[in-house]
């Protein structure tokens, strides 16, 4: 969080403006990092799936077999457009059993996003696959105490 995020995050509300006055910038770093998570690149591969996925093997295997299906589906349909995204498809699956996918990327986290639109994939398989390249965010007592210039 920036320095002004902070400041504005305790003045948005009475327990932190409490903390703040009581110098207790460890709560409030605590309080600030609930649920705070940064994406940063993450290849992984097939097999990587197994480990990583919440649900473990099982689940990453229920997705692959969903985004085989897909792609054998759209690379059979008689709509252009579909037949595209299934090649599209096609060429990540590829990636995805050799070297990995950057599960941190923009772009791959968008096209799971669309794969869920698309009834692909449920959004709780879009969100494990997307909890791979994710990391916590916490706020530090020294960023508390910079923001506040306590």
């Amino acid at each position: 969080m920036t320095p002004q995020q902070i400041t504005e995050a305790i003045a948005a509300d009475p327990a932190l403006q409490a903390l703040a006055a009581a110098h207790e910038h460890g709560q409030i770093a605590a309080a600030l990092s609930i649920g705070r998570t940064r994406v940063e690149p993450r290849m992984c591969s097939a097999r990587g799936l197994a480990e990583r996925m919440s649900g473990g093997p099982l689940a990453a295997e229920t997705v692959l077999l969903k985004l085989e299906g897909a792609r054998d589906s759209m690379l059979a349909s008689g709509d252009a457009g579909t037949r595209v995204m299934g090649s599209l498809l096609r060429r990540q699956l590829a990636f995805l059993g050799t070297d990995g996918l950057d599960f941190g990327s923009a772009a791959l986290r968008a096209m799971l996003e669309h794969f869920q639109t698309l009834n692909i994939l449920t959004s709780q398989e879009v969100a494990a696959l997307k909890a791979i390249a994710e990391t916590p965010d916490a706020v530090s007592v020294a960023e508390v105490i910079a923001a506040i210039g306590a």
